[in-house]
């Protein structure tokens, strides 16, 4: 129930059931847009918003931009769209829409399965990728099955247009019992992909997260320095899409300084849209009710992509990496 505390008079049934059912209300509400994109539009010149509205078919964007756009007599609006669940989750159909996303899930794999092979083992690896020696072949397949299981949690059904994990799961079916019990993992590690941004499952901060977490809280430092120096003039932080286009800007400008957010820039441009009071507690001074310091932040974005919360990363990465 809503309320600091229960009242001390009796209450009788009828208005408690009323209540309840209105919070399940909001609480259906909630969940059902959390779900669905939205379009939100700002005055470029005030940087205010001027309207928002929660997309439910694809063909809703069209309408909504037209809807918002109305609503700003000046003709001079920015448009927005953050993506959702259902977005987040839409798998590329089309080689316009996988290929350029092919070369990530590759360097994923090395990068992942160098750190469950021996140095000797990964460069036979790099050689013969699944035609190694015979007796490196065992300890290169269970290296290459742990990565296979743990990209399709991160990565969804799109990783199997890696090469090598294509093949990899080919053999599957040559391997009797053994195959069998990895592809009904795999089906399993794909619902899990399908239920961690509707929060009905966490993630994993296996690999690539639990690796590049001290990396992500040095570039937030960076990246919080150099937006304050270009804010500072200003009397307060700007509009989101102020902010956002800022980051997006700095991160490409400085792809040296900026490795690992241009690693997940568009997880990153995601999390700040749906989340910009994150970005926004992150350049507060220390004198607001809700100050982010890089670690806060990056254990934000990391919790927010795998639906852990932050408080529990920080916990979660040091146990795996001890």
């Amino acid at each position: 129930m809503e309320g600091s505390s229960e009242p001390k008079y009796a209450m009788s049934d009828q208005p408690r059931k009323r209540r309840t059912n209105a919070n399940q209300d909001k609480a259906r509400q909630k969940e059902q847009s959390d779900r669905f994109d939205q379009v939100r539009v700002y005055n470029r010149g005030t940087q205010s918003e001027i309207g928002a509205e929660v997309l439910h078919e694809p063909d809703d964007r069209r309408r909504a931009f037209d809807r918002l756009l109305a609503k700003d007599p000046f003709g001079d609006s920015v448009v927005y769209f953050v993506a959702n669940a259902r977005t987040f989750n839409k798998i590329p159909v089309t080689p316009a829409e996988w290929a350029p996303l092919v070369p990530e899930i590759e360097k994923y794999v090395i990068d992942e399965i160098k750190h469950r092979l021996s140095p000797t083992d990964f460069e036979l690896f790099r050689q013969h990728h699944l035609e190694p020696p015979d007796e490196a072949r065992a300890r290169i397949y269970a290296a290459m099955d742990s990565v296979i299981f743990q990209a399709a949690v991160a990565g969804g059904p799109i990783i199997l247009k890696a090469p090598d994990i294509h093949q990899r799961v080919t053999y599957w079916t040559l391997e009797g019992d053994y195959g069998a019990r990895c592809w009904k993992r795999l089906g399993n590690c794909f619902a899990q992909f399908t239920l961690v941004p509707l929060g009905k499952k966490k993630g994993s901060l296996e690999g690539w997260w639990a690796q590049s977490r001290s990396d992500l809280i040095k570039e937030t430092k960076k990246l919080q320095k150099s937006l304050r120096a270009r804010f500072q003039e200003r009397n307060g932080i700007p509009a989101d899409w102020v902010l956002l286009d800022a980051v997006v800007d700095t991160v490409e400008r400085e792809p040296d300084t900026f490795p690992k957010f241009g690693r997940i820039e568009d997880l990153f441009q995601r999390f700040l849209s749906a989340q910009p009071d994150s970005l926004r507690s992150l350049l507060a001074g220390r004198s607001v009710a809700r100050h982010l310091t890089p670690m806060d932040f990056t254990d934000e974005l990391i919790g927010w992509v795998t639906g852990y919360d932050a408080s529990s990363v920080r916990q979660v990465v040091y146990r795996l990496r001890s």
